[in-house]
């Protein structure tokens, strides 16, 4: 298994279609098919049903660990790179809507005075619609209402009230952003 495979399977989601994922990696379809066809063979599954295009359970998982592994390399190249240099880098957060409305410039004015080569990339939308985002990695963080009930995510307070702020155990900020 390698990060190509894994990619490859991404961008198939991510895009909808293999000739898409193709365009999105520069590369041509039949290497997307190829790098799929080796990790099924490899993890003796068929992760895309091939008739529908949609994922399989266990295509699901592999996805879903794949977006975590694509972070931990971003993180890895991040914490290197800091060493070096500023901290640098995108932090991806998840609000729900009123609350995104008075916090997100809060947030913002405070993370560009203190670290101004940091992004923070926001995506507004239900608590129930940020939790799947946040475990499959595709946000570092979110603002949710309680109850938070999955395994993988942890729930410490931010604000008052039912509103706090859940952080995926296994996608953590990268240190040199606190």
């Amino acid at each position: 298994m390698d990060i190509r495979q894994l990619n490859a399977l991404v961008a198939v989601v991510d895009t909808g279609s293999f000739s898409a994922a193709a365009q999105s990696l520069h590369t041509v379809q039949s290497n997307i098919s190829t790098h799929i066809a080796r990790l099924e063979q490899e993890l003796s599954v068929s992760l895309i049903d091939r008739r529908t295009g949609v994922l399989t359970e266990e295509g699901a998982l592999v996805v879903e660990r794949a977006r975590r592994v694509q972070t931990e390399l971003e993180s890895i190249s991040l914490d290197v790179k800091a060493l070096h240099t500023e901290v640098s880098g995108i932090v991806r957060l998840g609000v729900i809507g009123t609350t995104g409305r008075w916090v997100s410039p809060i947030l913002l004015e405070s993370m560009t005075q203190k670290y101004p080569k940091v992004k923070i990339q926001i995506t507004d939308a239900v608590t129930s619609n940020l939790m799947p985002l946040v475990v499959q990695g595709r946000v570092d963080g979110a603002i949710v209402n309680l109850p938070i009930n999955h395994p993988d995510v942890e729930a410490e307070p931010y604000l008052k009230k039912n509103q706090f702020l859940s952080l995926l155990i296994h996608t953590p900020f990268p240190s040199t952003i606190q």
